[in-house]
Order: structure tokens, then sequence, then C-alpha cells
């Protein structure tokens, strides 16, 4: 039996298309397209986004059941730091 506490979180499926670009066969032009890439469930679009894009980049649409989200860019990005001390003479 439920209680008026009890909070249930359900997990929207997203579609998950990437951005693209293909060659039309008939004009030689070059197309910006959606294509299907995956599907996931995630509590949140940014999630099924990078669930189904793992390590590649790219630019990526999480489109629920009822409607277009914005697109997500996918960037891996590695920092380094240099720290400088002063070091004590010996």
């Amino acid at each position: 039996m439920a209680t008026a506490n009890e909070r249930v979180t359900t997990a929207t499926e997203y579609l998950v298309l990437k951005q693209v670009e293909l060659k039309d066969p008939e004009s030689d032009q070059v197309v910006v397209a959606w294509v299907e890439s995956g599907n996931a469930s995630a509590t949140a679009r940014t999630d099924a986004a990078l669930k189904v894009a793992g390590d590649k980049e790219g630019i990526w649409r999480p489109v629920p059941v009822r409607n277009w989200a914005e697109a997500i860019r996918t960037v891996e990005k590695v920092e380094r730091r240099m720290k400088a001390e002063v070091v004590e003479p010996f």
C-alpha cells in the first residue's frame, strides 16, 4: 500500500539523434541531417545523450515522445595544470 510520502521516479524513454552531414546522391549536395543513433531510458535528457554518445564527440538531440529538445554537444575535454611551489634549498 502506498503512503503519501512515497515518491516514484520514472525514467523517460528518449530516441537519441546525431547530427551528421550526408551527401545527396542525385545532386552531390551536402545535407545536414539528424540520424537515429540509439535510444536510452534516463531521468535527464543529458544523461540519455551521454549514454548513447559514449566517448564520441558530436551534436546530439534527445527526443522524448512528445516534443523536440534542444541539441546537446558532447566534447571530450582534458585539462592539465602546472603548479609552482617554493622549495627550500637542501
